[in-house]
Parts: C-alpha cells; sequence; structure tokens
C-alpha cells in the first residue's frame, strides 16, 4: 500500500483492489495481518471511500449469522450512498442541546409521565425497556430525556432515534434542531459523531462508534423488516447495538407484538392516561345488510358529509387497488377467468387483466359473450368514483405506486379521472390502501371500509397488524398533543374532532373491543397463550425456504441431521425449517452450504 494512503485507509474503509482480472470494490475488515505462506499479496488500487466504523463491521458479521445473509449484504447497507472522503469539517462546535432545552425538559420531568420509564432503563443499562403508550401521546419527551440521559455518563457516544418512514423522520429532526438539539439524518456527519442521529429503517446502521441511548418509535410497525433478502429487522439491530454498548434503549409502541411483549420488560403510563389516547370508534355492523349495497354504508356518507362540511379531510382505506378484483357475467354468472392460466381477472380502465401471466382481454364474458358484466369485489379506482359521486367532491386516490403531485404537474394530468376541480393542493378526500395513512398528515375521519380484509387475514399476527391500522388512524384524526396535555386532561377524549370508523361483520372481535376501551393488553395476553399452545413465534423459531435452490438446499438440511431442526415441505417450491430455539436453526443454516442456483432464506418470516 502507498505511504500516502496509510493514514486514510482503516478497518472498514471501501477500497477498489483487483480481483480476478477485475477491479472491484471491497471493506477493509482487518489490519496489521500477515499473508499465509504461498500467497502473494496485491496492493490496494485506490481508496473509494470512508466505511463503517469497527463497531459496525462487528455488527454485520452478527447480522450474517441472526438473517442467514452475507455480511457483504450488511456492509452495503452501512456504507455511505456517495462518496465520503473526510468527516473532519463536520463536527464544528455548536451550542449544546441540553442547555437549550433544559428548561423545558425539566418541566416536563417534574410532571413524571415519563420519569418513571427513564429511571428503569437507566438502572439496567443494556437492556430494553419496551415502553407502551397511546397514539395520540407525542414521544419528543422521551426523545428529549434519552439525550439527557446520554449526557449523564462521562461515555462519549450519540443517541440513535428510529421512526418507521423517512417522511416521519424529516420531520422528527426538523423538531428536534428548532427544540436546540444538534441532530442530524446525514450519514457523514453520524461519524463525524453528531450527538443526535435520526432515521428510519437503513439508520439501524448509522455508523455510530457507540451508542449512548437508543429509541426505537413505533417497534411493532413492519417498516422496520426489510422485504428483500436478507430479511433484516432494525428493531433487533438496534436492540443488538445498546446491549453491546451498554446503552438505556425504549422501544414505544400503542399496540405491541407478542414477540416484543415475550421479550422486553414493559412500562405503561397510567391506564386513564392510556386509555384517553386513542381515537374516537365508531364501528359500523353490516351484517344485517344486504352485500349488493356495496362497501358503502349509509352511515359512513353521512358522517363523511359532517366531517368535509366542517373543512376537515376524510380518508377511506380499501387495500385492494385497481377498478375490480373479482368479475362476474351479468348474465351466465361465470367468473372472469383468464384462459391462458385460470386466475381470476381485474378491471383496469376498458380491459380486463389477469395479473398472474399479464394477459389482456375485452371486458366480455368468455362463456356466453355477454358484455354485462358485474362487480363482485370493488378495488380502490371504482370506490372513488362511488365516493365522488356520493359526496359532490373531488376523491383522490392514492396506493403504494401513487406519486404525490405537485403544483408544476399538467392539469390534466392533475385533474385525470374527475369531473370536480382540484379546491386545494391536498385533496378533502382521499382514497387508498395502507399507503395513505402513511401520506396523509391529518384528518377529520378515517375510515376502513372492509375492515375484515384485516381481521381474517391468514397470517401469524394478523390481529395486531388490524390494530395498528387503527392506532396509526389515530394520528391522523385530530392535532398533535404532548404527554402533559394528556396527562392533565385525562377525563376528556383528546380525539373530539375526528373519529375512525371500521366497517365489519365482526364487530365483537377483539380487535374492536381492544381499540374501543383503548387496551390492547388482553389482546397481547390471549395471542400470546393461543402461540404458546400451538408453538409458534416467539415461542420457536422459524425460516422459509424459496427459489429454485430450495429443493435442494431443503435436501442438504435433512441430511445434516440436527435433531432440534425439523425441515417441512409448503408446496409450491417453498420449504419450512423449523427450531425450537433461534442458535439451533441460526447455527444449522449457517453449518449447511448453500446451492449454487438461487436461494431465498427468510428468517422469521411474517407469511408462511
Amino acid at each position: 500500500m502507498p505511504r500516502e494512503w496509510e493514514s486514510s485507509v482503516r478497518v472498514g474503509t471501501i477500497v477498489k483492489i483487483t480481483l480476478h482480472n477485475r477491479r472491484v470494490k471491497g471493506w477493509v475488515v482487518k489490519d496489521d495481518v500477515s499473508a499465509p505462506e504461498g500467497v502473494e499479496l496485491l496492493p490496494i488500487l485506490s481508496v473509494s471511500s470512508l466505511g463503517p466504523p469497527i463497531a459496525i463491521l462487528e455488527l454485520t458479521r452478527w447480522a450474517a449469522w441472526r438473517w442467514a445473509g452475507t455480511q457483504v449484504a450488511f456492509l452495503r447497507m452501512a456504507s455511505p450512498k456517495r462518496v465520503v472522503r473526510s468527516t473532519s469539517t463536520l463536527n464544528e462546535s455548536s451550542p449544546e442541546a441540553v442547555v437549550a432545552s433544559s428548561g423545558r425538559a425539566n418541566d416536563t420531568q417534574s410532571k413524571g409521565v415519563f420519569k418513571e420509564a427513564t429511571d428503569l432503563a437507566r438502572s439496567h443499562p443494556g437492556q430494553p425497556l419496551l415502553v407502551k403508550v397511546p397514539p395520540s401521546m407525542d414521544l419528543i419527551e422521551l426523545v428529549e430525556f434519552a439525550v439527557f440521559e446520554s449526557q449523564r455518563t462521562p461515555k462519549n457516544g450519540s443517541v440513535l432515534v428510529l421512526v418507521p418512514s423517512k417522511g416521519w423522520a424529516e420531520r422528527l429532526c426538523k423538531r428536534l434542531v428548532k427544540r436546540g438539539f444538534r441532530a442530524t439524518r446525514e450519514w457523514e456527519q453520524a461519524l463525524a459523531g453528531w450527538p443526535v442521529v435520526v432515521g428510519s429503517r437503513a439508520a439501524a446502521w448509522a455508523p455510530i462508534e457507540r451508542v449512548a441511548a437508543a429509541v426505537v418509535v413505533d417497534a411493532h410497525d413492519g417498516a422496520y423488516r426489510s422485504e428483500r433478502a436478507p430479511t433484516f429487522n432494525a428493531v433487533d439491530v438496534v436492540v443488538r447495538r445498546a446491549e453491546l454498548d451498554g446503552a438505556p434503549c425504549w422501544l414505544t409502541s400503542p399496540c405491541p407484538t407478542p414477540e416484543l411483549v415475550v421479550r422486553f420488560r414493559q412500562w405503561s403510563p397510567d391506564r386513564s392516561i392510556e386509555g384517553s389516547g386513542w381515537p374516537k370508534l365508531v364501528v359500523v355492523d353490516r351484517r344485517g345488510e344486504d352485500p349488493r349495497t356495496g362497501l358503502i354504508s349509509e352511515e359512513l356518507v353521512a358522517l363523511a358529509r359532517d366531517v368535509l362540511e366542517r373543512g376537515s379531510r376524510a380518508v377511506f382505506v380499501l387495500n385492494r387497488t385497481g377498478r375490480a378484483r373479482l368479475i362476474a357475467c351479468g348474465s351466465c354468472g361465470e367468473l372472469a377467468r383468464c384462459e391462458r392460466c385460470g386466475s381470476a381477472l381485474i378491471q383496469e380502465v376498458d380491459l380486463y387483466k389477469c395479473r398472474r401471466c399479464e394477459t389482456e382481454r375485452p371486458p366480455l364474458c368468455s362463456a356466453c359473450g355477454s358484455t354485462k358484466m358485474k362487480t363482485l369485489r370493488s378495488g380502490v379506482s371504482k370506490v372513488r368514483d362511488e365516493l365522488e359521486a356520493l359526496l359532490k367532491v373531488r376523491v383522490d386516490e392514492i396506493t403504494r405506486d401513487s406519486r404525490p403531485l405537485r403544483p408544476s404537474d399538467p392539469p390534466r394530468e392533475r385533474d385525470s379521472g374527475s369531473k370536480y376541480p382540484r379546491h386545494q393542493e391536498h385533496a378533502v378526500a382521499v382514497v387508498g390502501t395502507e399507503a395513505v395513512l402513511h401520506r396523509t398528515r391529518d384528518a377529520g375521519l378515517v375510515a376502513f371500509l372492509d375492515f375484515d380484509q384485516h381481521l381474517l387475514r391468514p397470517e401469524i399476527g394478523a390481529s395486531h397488524e388490524a390494530l395498528s391500522l387503527i392506532a396509526r388512524a389515530g394520528r391522523l384524526v385530530g392535532a398533535r398533543r404532548s404527554v402533559a396535555s394528556l396527562s392533565s386532561d385525562s377525563h376528556s377524549h383528546p380525539r373530539d374532532n375526528g373519529v375512525v370508523l371500521v366497517q365489519t361483520r365482526i364487530p365483537e372481535h377483539d380487535v374492536i373491543l381492544a381499540a374501543e376501551r383503548g387496551d390492547p393488553g388482553p389482546l397481547a395476553r390471549s395471542e400470546i397463550e393461543l402461540r404458546r399452545e400451538l408453538s409458534l413465534p416467539p415461542f420457536c423459531a422459524f425460516a422459509s425456504l424459496s427459489g429454485s435452490g430450495a429443493p435442494p438446499y431443503a435436501e442438504s438440511l435433512i441430511a445434516a441431521g440436527c435433531r432440534d431442526v425439523e425441515v417441512s415441505d409448503l408446496g409450491a417450491g417453498r420449504w419450512l425449517v423449523r427450531s425450537p430455539r433461534h442458535a439451533e436453526l441460526l447455527d444449522t443454516l449457517a453449518a449447511v452450504p448453500r446451492p449454487s442456483e438461487r436461494t431465498r432464506v427468510e428468517v422469521d418470516p411474517v407469511r408462511i
């Protein structure tokens, strides 16, 4: 290595080397080592960028074992998105947040709302504390406490704060800066040692040499789990970092999952505060209604009109994209199915399309040729048209693939699909999939048009996912309230001006009862007992295998003959690996070589 690079190359630095006659990028994982006998070392060609610190390299080795992936995959996540040469100009002195915010923090501490939770986490450093808080509680005070606690210790370090989305992280970072905190979302500044680092899932790999304290907001949220392999969970990464650094760690959630409840110590505020922090819930029982009336009930229309007349926004949630998800012939009753693969067809504009094989055809019955077709299961596009006709206002559609409308968009594109003009840049009525709950800031009404599709999902944890949607909706139907306002006015409902409405044919479901009472505890306890009896997570460990390499890999796992590991064929090219404990499962996956074919290994799968 040239002498001029000796000062710039350290463990974690990203460099370029020659490998198989190609210039490739790599990470320095060790220094001051000798080459094995008979091996000739090649020089480093160039230094590309600064990389993660030593602590993160050790973390990526653990993560490769924990989620049955490669260390390189995690090193990419922990590295900067652009070239970073130096951080010398990023750590200039600035007023500390403690001086700027100490008066307000001491006032909040005197109210004692978070004091007990703070003391519990501080008395057991490295042991995360699950803080159960209602949806409307503003957690900015807890973040402040975390910063102040980090200042009490003589060791250096940064406070790591995670929230479920990038937009939320941006808003929280701006709020902290306004309160005098030196907070950042940038990789370079985190490496430079800024006191507070805020981010979403990727920030779990922030280049902090030592975590002084950590806060994970909405630890139950599925956004913390990566959908790409390796399917890591950012909450577990932060918990691991806090354990290694002996730092206090708070995991907040209005409706903690059974996994969180079983694994961590728990703290919750007074029941009067918790109960009053949930939204006002209106349940529309649709058991006695004619199914031909569709998804929009009279109660929903009346409430939506009242909300719109008051100048508030109405949000409608239906987790089905497109115009029609299930179509039948109005003459003979035959379902609209694909002639090529047999799947149900969906309606897109003026044609029918198969989602599986992309086959398209005109909108007519293949059995009798009739063009009189009826929709059995509507999507958001059709519901948008129905809502516009009933409410006489423009209704926008938001799905995961939608992009936000901007003032520079052409009028024709912005107003397409609606005969009602846009009265303001943000529509007064919006319908969409679950994505609408993350892309809308406030509302007077959030209505779930078919809540049974969430309650009856055939997945582990479907009940808690449904409850978390109500909790998320509760954040939209009123102004943000601080801890002090909740504690001082616990007898009045905090969401008098906003309503969450659910349409269901199971009004007595435990999820709905928990939301009405503002108490998710009984739901979690019953779910834990059920999982214990059925030996489901968190009382066992699962991993799913898929891809062309799954069958030979499953056979290799069976041949390995580990006593505590079972391998089952789920069909359709998928396999399930099961063990009573994570350690045995992960050690077995690491010990058995992977086949050369593509193999996806998902540890702790959400869907089985």
